[in-house]
């Protein structure tokens, strides 16, 4: 494979960092892709297997998460003003 794969933890992590919520984590496709017919045909039946029998191997991992964003509340001393100035948080 290529790139840099993250364990889940450190995914939820980072979605945390940017105030996400994580709510739900799966894995999904448990059997390389392949074109032999007979081997298409199993697939449904091998992800259903490998979910069951080795959660933790599955190559995506699908993190389901919600964002709240709240609105920004103005200072006095910038009510006053014709343009708000608002904070704007970034992730580290």
């Amino acid at each position: 494979g290529h790139g840099n794969p993250y364990s889940p933890a450190q995914v939820k992590r980072l979605l945390r960092e940017t105030l996400f919520t994580p709510t739900r984590t799966e894995r999904a496709l448990f059997m390389p892709p392949m074109s032999h017919g007979l081997m298409m045909a199993s697939a449904p039946a091998m992800e259903k297997i490998g979910k069951g029998l080795f959660p933790s191997l599955g190559g995506v991992l699908i993190i389901e998460c919600k964002k709240q964003i709240h609105a920004p509340t103005i200072s006095k001393e910038h009510s006053r003003s014709r343009r708000p100035h608002y904070k704007i948080l970034t992730p580290n």
